[in-house]
């Protein structure tokens, strides 16, 4: 009786492990070529982690800071990012802020923004800001081999698909008052060039686009960069957390190329960066500086290191350039 049982008993082991093998085998993949793609785990330990823990800032020309060192007398411009980390309050002294704007972004997008994003996210961010990341997506000239306007966008709102934290993305300004600007970099020429511009049309229809794909992601906020120049451009008064500035002229907020925003126009910008963020979960109001006054003064004494060395090497310049001068000087008397 014993031993029936125990027959019993082994056959019905057998029927399970076999089951269960022929289970894994329909499971496995059946070769290289059916690999199944890997999915990254959710990162579930940022979501207790503050928001402004590590900001990650991506995007182009304004992001880059593009034209300030000149007026902040500094060696290098100054981005965008490091004018929001002086709205920091102390509570946040050891938030990281990584800046990866580029001035050179409209060269070449696609690549420097996959490169851009990618930087990024080895940081680990818990907020990434991009309120000018999509513009040289849309602006530029549409023509073959350089994916511009709305195929442009998509691909540059599919890059941003492997953000998979808060994610801050701005949408695209009418820009048509830059073909009255003076180009630094051609003179006599403005900095855009009418084929660059998208239609008023084409370009309401890639905001709507961006609003429509950031609707179903509950990790992305648009910023409202259209409304934000429309502000500036038109002279609004333009009212922010107790601040006020009615810009009279515009070469009060942007420079000589009318695109790209003077330092207190980078202030504002940061300013409403701030705010944006202000709106998203677990961030208060309470975690910035809002003075304008305030911001300015800190900015400018993070920035003092900067500034004394830029003088060192323009006095170094300056004797270097005497020197010349005088050995000239003394080779004509020869």
């Amino acid at each position: 009786m014993k031993t029936l049982l125990l027959q019993t008993f082994m056959f019905k082991l057998s029927r399970c492990l076999a089951v269960a093998f022929v289970a894994v085998l329909c499971l496995a993949p059946a070769g290289r070529a059916q690999d199944p793609v890997a999915v990254p785990a959710p990162r579930v330990e940022l979501q207790t982690q503050h928001p402004l823990s590590r900001v990650a800032f991506i995007g182009a020309s304004v992001s880059a800071g593009f034209g300030n060192a000149r007026e902040l007398k500094v060696g290098r411009n100054v981005k965008l990012g490091h004018f929001f980390e002086q709205m920091l309050g102390q509570e946040h002294g050891q938030s990281q802020i990584h800046n990866f704007g580029s001035s050179q972004f409209f060269t070449a997008p696609l690549e420097l923004g996959e490169r851009q994003v990618a930087s990024a996210l080895e940081k680990q961010p818990t907020l990434v800001v991009g309120i000018d990341f999509l513009f040289w997506y849309a602006f530029g000239f549409p023509r073959i081999g350089n994916a511009r306007r709305l195929e442009g966008l998509r691909k540059g709102l599919k890059r941003l698909e492997s953000v998979d934290c808060l994610l801050i993305v701005g949408d695209l300004p009418n820009v048509d008052h830059a073909l009255h600007g003076k180009s630094p970099l051609r003179a006599g020429h403005a900095i855009l060039s009418p084929g660059q511009i998208p239609s008023e049309e084409e370009r309401l229809q890639m905001n709507r686009m961006i609003r429509e794909w950031a609707a179903g992601r509950k990790n992305v906020t648009v910023f409202p960069l259209a409304d934000l120049m429309k502000q500036m451009v038109g002279g609004d008064k333009m009212t922010l957390q107790g601040n006020e500035w009615k810009v009279e002229e515009l070469d009060q907020v942007l420079q000589p190329d009318l695109l790209h925003p003077r330092v207190r126009g980078m202030v504002w910008v940061a300013m409403y960066v701030a705010e944006a963020t202000a709106h998203l979960p677990g961030v208060e109001k309470a975690d910035f500086i809002w003075s304008e006054s305030e911001i300015r003064k800190e900015l400018w004494a993070s920035l003092e290191p900067a500034r004394a060395k830029q003088q060192r090497l323009e006095e170094r310049r300056i004797k270097r350039r005497a020197k010349r001068d005088a050995k000239k000087a003394a080779a004509n008397k020869d």
